[in-house]
């Protein structure tokens, strides 16, 4: 029988032809192999040739093996690896002179391809492709992803019961609603056939509706709530504290703790509610305390606390014994700031006390609440008379020393229902003796005279306790605010109200309603010749506490240069000397070690020094600072608000195209500088909103719960209620298990 032809390809022509079989050449002829390839005798193609008729694979793998050969030796028949098939299948390895599946060997797969296979062929690797172990270990992954989102989405029908007791007690706290309403809430879901929602009736008596269970989900939220916070106070690289103290509804004295941080990447600022205790001890150290056990507890460094912001009393910052002198001992670079809305509202308060007529008037203010607040019968005739001469329906409103606006709010009642007053006065003044001292204090000139030029002359200050009531306050123009209420101060206060000045409106309004001793038809008593004596020192009073009380030397006045908002209007020198003065008096304090010197309680004297803020110099601060303006002007980045501002010189610093580390760790600071403490008034009005007289057995505990989810709990639709079913699932009790 003769022999087969065997396919081979003729160089240069780019035929396949058929000729004889060649004998192959003796071993020392052999052509070498390149390095990292297998060697091998090619198999018989005329034995392959049978097994895989008119096979396009194979005519390929045929046309590879040939080309592998070289152009001269038309004998030598061998197979290589090729490195381009390690491109076109990603699971495909090769090592040792063999090639493998590297997912198959992976998952434990007893096939050619995961133990090595030395057939370079690519039939072989589509057959692996095409395989059913191959397509099994492939899917895997994909399968388990699958799986796992699936696991993750589908909720056993007890689990979105769960779901739906959390989402409603959430609801409650935000809404103020008394948790032992919660069993009555779930009872109106139930008839209301609210899906899966009796699947958590697990016997006649266990439907999770308890006090027991309340509080477990209440801690539930108000622990993940508590640990998302500690999460990005931790985070940042200076924190500050606010702190306050009140007296809730059952006479416990109470501390609000609040804080101030800055994200260290973004730098953007954030305040956060952090607790609301019970206060046993209200000296300096007692709240001392009280804050580091807070801060302990939560594993919360003591020394990143840079800023403090507290009222004036004593407690706070007293000599030597107050919460500030307590906080120097631990770090002299903490920086205390009285909140300036508080600062505002003594502005008023103090200058009324040194001006005899205002003091008198404001008696006389609380007089007229007093007044009414104790006989509805004046009430409803005050009504009657207000709606006969068409005057707004309103009540007398309560002079709060502790509401910073409640004067003018109680001064612009007045003001709007004079009329009225001074008719229910005449009327009830033969009958009713408070009524007929009251109608001699009313119906004077005077009186009138300042009910209206008060409303002016407290305008500047309203705006501003209004501007410092913010919760976020760009430090670049608060001095601005502060230079502004001053000078519109001194125009008033050198205004002459017989020409045009919009900022005596209701001054200029005065000349119409009240001449010749005639006011709206009411005849008053002349007494008003001092009166712009009476004016000029209240005026002069308020500028005067203004600029004590916000000094260019305090801190906040240094940090406003960190905005540079005037660079775009400057250049040449002024440039070049612009907040240079600040920064370096900035750079002193943060680059030095700082001391505070101090009396034991055994009175001796004692020192505590805290190390540098900044490791540098203050001169590498100031080349800092001298780079940093030309970026910003050069950029045209100076009408941004501060935070904003920083966070793009952040990124810019990110980048590489500015080189100023210890200028932008010296804006942390200024970012969560504590201008006010208001933030902790906000926590006293949750306090009493939560804290009532029908829900005053509330514990200390619970109530900083309920405040803590209804003040950062943020929207319901936000919040993750798949976290709080996990947490509660790991800490409850048995459930479901007596289920049937």
């Amino acid at each position: 029988m003769p022999p087969k032809k065997k396919l081979k390809l003729i160089s240069g022509q780019g035929k396949l032809v058929f000729g004889t079989p060649t004998p192959p050449p003796p071993p020392e002829t052999e052509r070498t192999e390149p390095v990292g390839s297998t060697s091998s005798a090619s198999p018989d193609l005329s034995t392959h040739s049978d097994s895989h008729v008119s096979s396009e694979t194979d005519r390929g793998d045929k046309l590879s093996s040939a080309c592998a050969e070289s152009p001269g030796d038309s004998t030598v028949n061998t197979r290589n690896f090729q490195k381009g098939w390690l491109v076109h299948y990603p699971w495909l390895a090769f090592e040792n002179g063999l090639m493998f599946c590297k997912v198959c060997r992976q998952h434990g797969k007893t096939n050619s391809m995961a133990v090595g296979s030395s057939n370079f062929r690519t039939s072989t690797l589509t057959r692996h492709l095409d395989s059913a172990d191959h397509k099994l270990v492939m899917s895997a992954p994909k399968e388990k992803k699958n799986l796992d989102e699936a696991m993750k989405k589908a909720f056993s029908k007890e689990e979105l019961a769960v779901s739906v007791a959390f989402k409603t007690l959430f609801w409650m706290c935000k809404e103020g609603v008394p948790l032992a309403k919660f069993k009555s809430l779930m009872t109106l879901l139930k008839l209301l056939q609210v899906p899966n929602i009796s699947a958590l009736h697990c016997t006649e008596n266990c439907d999770y509706t308890s006090s027991i269970s309340v509080d477990g989900f209440l801690k539930v939220l108000s622990d993940l709530i508590d640990e998302n916070i500690v999460k990005k106070i931790k985070a940042s690289p200076v924190i500050t504290v606010f702190v306050d103290e009140s007296t809730d509804i059952v006479i416990h004295h109470k501390l609000a703790i609040n804080t101030r941080v800055v994200d260290p990447l973004t730098l953007q600022p954030s305040t956060f509610f952090l607790t609301d205790v019970r206060l046993h001890n209200a000296t300096g150290a007692g709240i001392f305390e009280a804050i580091k056990h807070e801060l302990d507890k939560r594993d919360i460094d003591m020394l990143k606390v840079y800023g403090l912001g507290t009222d004036g009393a004593s407690t706070m910052t007293g000599q030597g014994k107050g919460l500030t002198w307590h906080f120097l001992r631990l770090n002299p670079h903490i920086k205390n700031t009285h909140c300036s809305a508080h600062c505002v509202a003594l502005v008023s308060e103090q200058a009324a006390q040194k001006v005899k007529n205002v003091q008198e008037f404001s008696e006389t203010v609380k007089s007229i609440y007093k007044f009414f607040q104790q006989s509805p019968k004046q009430s409803d005739a005050l009504e009657e008379i207000q709606k006969v001469l068409d005057e707004p329906i309103l009540r007398c409103r309560e002079v709060h020393a502790i509401r910073w606006l409640s004067f003018f709010l109680a001064l612009e009642t007045v003001y709007r229902t004079l009329d009225s007053l001074i008719t229910l006065f005449e009327t009830n003044s033969a009958t009713n003796a408070k009524a007929n001292g009251l109608k001699k204090k009313v119906g004077q000139e005077l009186f009138i005279k300042l009910t209206y030029c008060l409303l002016d002359w407290l305008q500047p200050i309203m705006r501003l306790s209004q501007y410092f009531q913010k919760q976020d306050i760009d430090l670049s123009v608060a001095k601005v605010n502060v230079d502004f209420a001053i000078k519109d101060m001194k125009k008033m206060r050198d205004a002459d109200t017989s020409t045009d000045c919009p900022l005596l409106f209701y001054t200029q309004k005065l000349d119409h309603d009240l001449h010749d001793g005639i006011f709206k038809g009411h005849r008053v008593a002349k007494n008003a010749a001092h009166f712009e004596n009476v004016k000029t020192q209240f005026l002069q009073n308020m500028i005067d506490n203004l600029k004590a009380r916000f000094p260019d030397s305090e801190t906040m006045s240094r940090f406003a240069v960190f905005g540079m908002r005037s660079l775009q209007f400057l250049d040449g020198e002024a440039l070049d000397v612009f907040g240079n003065e600040d920064i370096q008096v900035v750079a002193d304090f943060y680059c030095n070690r700082q001391s505070h010197t101090y009396k034991k309680d055994d009175k001796t004297t004692a020192v505590s020094y805290s190390e540098p803020f900044l490791q540098c110099s203050p001169a590498d601060v100031l080349r800092e600072w001298e780079r940093c303006k030309l970026i910003v002007k050069s950029n045209r980045l100076t009408g941004l608000p501060l935070s904003y501002l920083w966070e793009s010189l952040a990124k810019l610093q990110e980048e590489g195209s500015l080189d100023c580390p210890n200028l932008i760790k010296l804006a942390t600071l200024v970012l969560t500088h504590p201008v006010h403490s208001c933030d902790c008034e906000r926590t006293f009005s949750v306090q009493n909103l939560t804290l009532t007289s029908l829900r005053s057995r509330l514990s200390p505990e619970k109530c900083d719960q309920l405040m803590r989810v209804k003040i950062e709990g943020g929207e319901l639709a936000d919040f993750d209620f798949e976290a709080a079913i996990a947490r509660w699932s790991e800490c409850r009790r048995k459930i479901f298990t007596s289920k049937k």
